[in-house]
């Protein structure tokens, strides 16, 4: 079915969606661990097209002389102010601010880094981004709320010139980075959809919500493909930015089947394996044909119970196809957010109170993988690249289908 044809179902779609946070199953408690948004390259250049071809070219008596460049004195100036602590300063002496001959990479994760997912992409990219420029990186991964700012004190008297914070759980970071012994000191959020960049440091994020519509599209293809009408949800704790997630991926799903039926579970933590198995059986156990593992450290025993149960799953945040449990992975990895981050540190190009915004259907991520252990993957995968492409393009009005 072509896209035209089903977004005819879009209006009683979006009627259904009353309902749809907190789905039929779920329960919820609180947690700490969460999973952030998605991987993409940042801002694009104007491209070469726009110059004017030669067979329109000025002749040489009337081409601008250089005197016509503007010249210095009326460039905009500088934000007058410490840099970092001032929105719109670029900090001098990129990438080794503090000029003491070695560049330090703090990162700060409240999931576990070695968690084959999620926050393990994210270390990884400032692993081999600093690897190949001989820089350092310090980790301090399953981070509690409440040890935040005294890790990051600690990050900063370790004289590093960067702190890289994996999600919106640590933000009391950014409070310790307007203390003295921070100053100086790059600070970064990674998926910050939502939050407002300070003058003390900047984000990079994604729209969620529209990267979660094209997983649920994709979604309702492989239900479609399978011959089923039931997907399941299981996330960690009861947070907004899940609820929002759910939402959409539902919305997206009812655009190709208006019929088909999600729940969501909540275990109250993103690392629990044990508590996701037995969601991930329970939901197959109730028909479910599909598991979205919205998870962290617990996304591959919970992959795994549903596999055994009969269903397939949806790998969150990184690409898992390689793996037979997975039918799609919903490509949304920190990972890349962070390499783009560190490319603008190595060239000088970081602006405080800067977010960049990846764009589903404008860069490579976010996106949707079709793996190949769903019939007709390639098929499916054209359908969903045409979907994805149409959002980019301003073809399908995306703002009138998203929820939240």
């Amino acid at each position: 079915m072509s896209f035209s044809k089903r977004l005819l179902a879009t209006t009683a779609v979006l009627a259904l969606l009353g309902s749809a946070c907190g789905g039929d199953d779920s329960d919820s408690t609180d947690a700490t661990d969460a999973p952030g948004a998605t991987d993409a390259p940042g801002v694009t250049d104007a491209p070469d097209a726009t110059d004017a071809p030669d067979a329109t070219d000025a002749p040489d008596a009337t081409d601008a002389p250089d005197a016509t460049d503007a010249p210095d004195a009326t460039e905009a100036p500088a934000p007058d102010g410490p840099c970092p602590g001032t929105a719109g300063c670029v900090p001098a002496n990129q990438p080794d601010v503090n000029q003491d001959g070695q560049v330090l990479i703090g990162v700060l994760s409240p999931g576990d880094t070695n968690d084959n997912g999620y926050y393990e992409s994210f270390v990884t990219a400032a692993e081999d981004f600093a690897s190949e420029r001989d820089w350092e990186v310090i980790v301090i991964d399953r981070l509690e709320t409440a040890d935040v700012a005294q890790q990051t004190r600690n990050l900063c008297q370790q004289s590093v010139d960067f702190v890289a914070v994996a999600d919106t759980q640590l933000t009391d970071a950014f409070l310790v980075a307007e203390e003295e012994i921070c100053e100086g000191v790059i600070f970064y959020l990674s998926a910050g959809a939502g939050t407002e960049p300070s003058p003390y440091y900047f984000v990079t994020d994604e729209d969620s919500r529209v990267s979660q519509l094209v997983t649920g599209y994709a979604t309702g293809l492989a239900l479609e493909a399978l011959g089923a009408d039931r997907a399941a949800f299981v996330g960690g704790p009861d947070l907004p930015f899940v609820a929002t997630a759910y939402d959409n991926w539902t919305t997206g799903i009812q655009m190709v089947l208006p019929d088909a039926t999600t729940s969501i579970t909540l275990t109250g933590d993103f690392d629990d394996s044990a508590l996701g198995q037995e969601a991930a059986t329970a939901a197959v156990d109730q028909g479910a044909a599909i598991v979205y593992t919205y998870l962290g450290g617990a996304t591959d025993a919970t992959a795994q119970a549903a596999a055994e149960a009969g269903a397939l799953a949806i790998a969150p945040g990184t690409n898992r196809c390689g793996q037979e449990e997975f039918g799609l992975s919903s490509i949304f990895s920190p990972g890349d957010f962070f390499a783009a981050a560190l490319n603008l540190l190595d060239t000088g190009r970081i602006e405080m109170a800067q977010t960049i915004t990846f764009e589903v259907g404008v860069d490579p991520v976010p996106t949707t993988i079709i793996c190949d252990t769903l019939p007709g993957a390639a098929e499916i995968q054209a359908e969903v690249d045409a979907f994805i492409a149409d959002i980019g393009s301003g073809e399908i009005a995306v703002e009138d289908i998203i929820v939240g």
